[in-house]
Parts: structure tokens; sequence; C-alpha cells
């Protein structure tokens, strides 16, 4: 007896254990003798429930229906039948299951004492089912509404699919017979043993009514197994009516052009006649008698110009259409008996053909060369006259802008160098006859008004003399190799005072490898000023950014600051001297404006570019590209 109570025991744990494993049995009065953990899961899972021993099990099943399924299955099995029924089970608040369940009576000595049941959830498998199911239904679909007819033909030889185009397009009954088809599509020369796509035209009778159509079709394989043949049908008739109304155009256009006052000529791509109309035949008999032989390319053809000179009039005709572009009005000679025939010529390229239209304007090229001859006269004596009028423009335009430029530069000597100087006499006479009188805090403020304005002056003069030697074009470009970051930060120096007192931070980041070609005197000139005006328009404890990087065989150099930047109505104007584009600095430095016309000119000198960006209240960036020098 203990032996028979544990392996019962050892059958139950193997059970219990057995994850996944759902086994259930009940008795006549359909009561739970056993289950496994999997079921009690499971039915908590769909009904939400609690099972026991003893319990009946239809008192758990909510769903009416389901119960009467269940109970109808248990009496079954009950009745000592043994089945297998794919079950769902769940109501519409639950997940929805399935299941594989093998019913089998419970005979104990003869007798049916219960049933068992051994589940499998094949959920995951009619899950997956239903996908498949809807992916075909979504593209079946997708080809019912193409409007092309499409069709599978089995290995059969039945049509398994067709979409509704082609029962429209076929009048085809899906009942019918397939042998009817096949031979009108030409089908079997398709053989089983053939893998490429075949595409080839028909023409078919629809109702007595022709049909021109394309069929493309695909042998199907599965491993290497012959399924059959997928193909689509594609309904040309109205391409093949547009083709045959063409033909007929093209005949009656070939009328037209033969009853046309106007010479027409057709060539191929070779220059070679293919067509002339009666009108060009005249001139072509012609030719024929003057060469003493037959003209069959248009090479065979001298042409000249106006100026009776022999030209390749062929090859331009042959460039010109290659490159896209018409032959309109051309005029050219040829001879004809000794006689000069001038035509005026039009030709347009067609597909691999040229088509070549020309009249005769020899009456018209007399008559003109007649006027020319008196014309030419007139055009002489008023050529003359335009001549004087033109270089009078020139010299008053030259002398308005050399007046203008003059007037600028007494204006910056008159105001520019007057201020300063003016500015360093006041402050100079208050330190020399009250010197003693004043604080350190205001002798320092002092002397760093006049050194800012000596440095002003002294920049203005430079920026002067260059102005001036650039007019009289006293200055010679001497070109050479410079390093950019070496002489840049050699300016640098230069401003190192100005910095200081403004407590500007400027920063140079240069690769050390760059170098340009350029007029060293005349680059200096640049940085220089493009770092004055940074400094001058920067705010106190601001920072000045030089940087620089390659543009293809450029290198582009930018000079960047964050102060009060240029207002948009002065950008078109900056580079122009007759212009005001002189404005005080952020500590009421002086500026003419004079040292960026000063930087153009030498930028441009040295065969260079000059641009900038700038936002107001933002600051501005210079760009400078000078070619790379190697």
């Amino acid at each position: 007896m203990n032996i028979y109570q544990n392996s019962i025991k050892i059958l139950e744990a193997i059970l219990e254990n057995s994850n996944g494993f759902i086994l259930f049995s009940l008795d006549t009065n359909y009561c739970y003798t056993f289950f496994t953990k999997a079921h009690k899961d499971i039915m908590k899972a769909i009904w939400g429930v609690d099972i026991e021993y003893g319990k009946n099990m239809l008192d758990f099943i909510k769903n009416d229906a389901d119960r009467a399924k269940a109970k109808a299955n248990f009496d079954e099995a009950l009745s000592g039948k043994s089945f297998v029924l794919t079950e769902e089970y769940g109501d519409e608040h639950l997940l929805r299951t399935f299941y594989n369940d093998y019913y089998s009576p419970v005979i104990i000595d003869n007798q049916i004492v219960g049933l068992s049941v051994f589940v499998i959830d094949i959920t995951p498998l009619k899950q997956a089912e239903l996908e498949i199911k809807r992916n075909r239904e979504f593209y079946l679909s997708i080809l019912e509404n193409i409007p092309n007819p499409l069709f599978f033909k089995n290995n059969d030889n039945q049509f398994e699919f067709v979409n509704s185009s082609f029962k429209e397009f076929f009048n085809f009954n899906v009942n019918e017979t397939p042998e009817r088809l096949i031979n009108q599509l030409n089908l079997n020369r398709i053989k089983p043993d053939q893998k490429e796509k075949i595409v080839y035209e028909l023409t078919i009778y629809q109702n007595e009514k022709r049909k021109d159509i394309i069929l493309h079709n695909t042998p199907l394989y599965y491993n290497e197994k012959f399924l059959g043949i997928t193909g689509s049908i594609t309904d040309i008739s109205e391409l093949k009516s547009i083709q045959h109304k063409l033909q007929e155009n093209e005949k009656y256009l070939a009328h037209i052009l033969q009853v046309l006052p106007v010479s027409i000529l057709i060539l191929n791509k070779n220059f070679d006649i293919l067509f002339y109309n009666d009108t060009a035949n005249n001139i072509i008999n012609e030719l024929k008698l003057y060469y003493k032989k037959e003209i069959k390319n248009l090479y065979d053809i001298k042409f000249i110009d106006t100026e009776k000179t022999i030209i390749n009039f062929v090859d331009e005709l042959k460039d010109k259409l290659q490159n896209g572009k018409d032959i309109e009005n051309y005029n050219v000679g040829i001879f004809v008996k000794e006689n000069i025939v001038w035509l005026s010529v039009n030709a347009i390229a067609m597909d691999n053909k040229i088509l070549l239209a020309y009249n005769d304007i020899t009456e018209v090229v007399l008559t003109r060369d007649l006027l020319e001859k008196n014309i030419n006269k007139l055009q002489k004596q008023n050529s003359l006259i335009n001549e004087k009028i033109e270089e009078q423009k020139r010299l008053l335009s030259e002398l308005q802008k050399a007046n203008n430029e003059k007037n600028k530069l007494f204006s910056i000597v008159a105001h520019d160098i007057k201020n300063p100087l003016s500015g360093i006499i006041g402050l100079s006479s208050i330190l020399a006859n009250d010197f003693d009188n004043l604080s350190q805090e205001k002798i320092y403020d002092f002397i760093k008004k006049i050194n800012n304005s000596t440095n002003n002056l002294y920049q203005l003069l430079l920026n002067l003399m260059d102005w001036v030697n650039i007019k009289r074009e006293n200055i010679e470009l001497h070109k050479e190799k410079i390093n950019l970051l070496y002489v840049i930060k050699e300016i640098k120096n230069n401003f190192d005072n100005l910095l200081y007192l403004k407590q500007i931070n400027l920063n140079i980041q240069i690769n050390q490898e760059y170098n340009v070609e350029v007029d060293k005197v005349m680059f200096n000139s640049i940085i220089s000023n493009l770092i004055s005006n940074a400094i001058k328009f920067s705010y106190r404890n601001s920072v000045i950014d030089i940087y620089a990087y390659e543009q293809g065989e450029n290198i582009v150099i930018t000079i960047k600051d964050f102060g009060i930047g240029i207002p948009d109505i002065m950008k078109d104007t900056l580079f122009d001297i007759t212009e005001k584009t002189g404005r005080p600095g952020t500590e009421d430095e002086k500026s003419s404006g004079l040292g960026l016309i000063i930087v153009k000119e030498f930028v441009e000198k040295n065969e260079g570019r000059i641009w900038f960006e700038s936002e107001e209240n933002k600051g501005t960036t210079f760009y400078i590209s000078f070619k790379k020098a190697y």
C-alpha cells in the first residue's frame, strides 16, 4: 500500500511540476477529482476563479454558451467515447484562448467513474492562422484593386487566382474550364524548367473586338518545385491605335511638305539627305549640274558666309544641334551656275533626324547690300559723334568721382584730423598749466585719452597716405609667401596697448601650416585696419576671435567681434568713399570709414576677396580670402 501511495504522489508531483502541462479529471457529477497547477492558472486567467477539488467545474464557467458546450463534451466522454476537439474559451471581457482538448472516459473495473481531459494550448497557432488570414485578405484586396488583369495558373493548369480586372477583361467565369484562356494567352509556351520572366505581345479578340496586350509572365518556384505562373496583362490597344494614327499623320505631313512653298530637307544624323520636297528639288537639280554628281549628303555642298568666304556650315550646324540649340534664320550662300544664291536656313533636331528648311533670299541680300553701302557712310559719321559724346561722358563721370573723393578727403582732413588734434591740444594744455592740481586718476584719464586720440590720428594718417598712393598709383605690388600665424601675431603686438586699455582679449587660432602669397606691406595694412575696427567697435571686457580655414585653393581669414555691429542702412555703402560710413566707437573713438576703403583696394590688388556678416548689437565678422602659397 505504501508503494502504491508513493507512486501516486510521484505521479502527482511530476504532473504538478511539468511547466504548462494542462490536465484535469472530473467524476460523473462534473466535480474535480484532479487538476494540474497549469489548469488552475488557466481557469483563473479565463474566468477569474479559484477552482477546488470536489467542486463542480460547470459552476466556474461564467459564459452560458461555453458552459453548455462543456457539459455536452463531458457527457459524450462519460458515455464512453474518446475524442479530440478544438475549443475557444473566455467572455467578451477576457482574452479568448484556443485549445486542443483530448477527452477520455475514466474506467475502473469496466465501469465509467468519470472523465479526464488533456489540454494543449494552441492560442499562438490560432493567432498566427488569423494573422495569415488577415494578411492574405489584405494582399488579395490590393490585387483586386489593381487595374491591370492579374492571374495565377497553378501546375495543374487551373486558374487558382484571378482579380476582378481579369474577370471583366476576359468575361471569365470561375466555373469555366481554363483551356480557352490558356490557349488564347499562349501560356503553354512557358515550360516548367523555364525560370526567367517572359514578356510578349499578343493580339486577341473579345466580342469581335480587337485588343492588343502585353503579357508579363513569371514562373513561380518553391524549393526548386514549379508551382505555376503569375502573370499581369497590360492593354496597349489605345497605344496601338495612337501609333496607327501617327503613321497616317506622317503620310499626311509628307504630302503637306511636298506642296509647301518653302524648301524642306529631312536629314539623318550623318546629314545624308533622306527626303526633299518639290520646292527644294529645283536647287538640288541645279547643284547636280554644277557639281556634276548626285547630291546625297549636305557635306556635298560648299557654303559661304556673308563675307563670301567658304565655311564649314554643316559642322557648325552639327555642333549647335548637338548642344540642343535650334538654327534660326541663318544666312548662307551657295554657288549655282557661277552665281551666288543666298539662303535663310532654319533647322531643328527631331529624334535621330534633322528637319532643315530654307528660303531663297538672294534678292533681299542684294537690295540690303546696296542699302548698307549708303548706311555705312552715315554710321561712320554718327559713330564719330557718339565716340566724342561717350568720351565727354566718361571724363565727366571721372571728374565727378574725383571731385567726390576730394570732398571726402577734405572732410576727413577738416574734421577727423582737426578734432583729435584739438582734443590733444586741449588736454595737454590742461596737463601743462594745471598739472599740480590734478589728481593721479585725472592725469591718467587725460593721458589715456591723448594716447587714444594719437593712435586714431596715426592710423588715419597711415590710411590717408595709402589712399593717396593708391590714387596716384605709386604703390607697387611685391607678392611673397607669408605665414599667416607668424605675421598676424606680429601685427597683434602693435595693438597690445589698445587691447589692454579696453580689457579686450584677442584670440588667434590659425593652423601654423597656412601660408598665402600676398604683398606683405598691404597685408599688414589690411589686418591692422580690421583689428583696429574690431577693437574700436567692441565693448570693454569683450573678445575678438581671429581664425582661418581652407576653402578649395584659398585660405579664408576671419576677424570676428561681439560689438555694436553694422546697421542695415550702412551695409551696402560700407566700401564707398563717397558715402559717410564713419561713426564713433564704443568709447567714443573716432572713425573716418577710410580704413575699410583701403582694405578693399589692397585685398583686390592681391587678387583676394572681402565680405562681411553683421547683426546690430551682436557683432561683425569680416572674411578675407587669398590664394594658398605652397
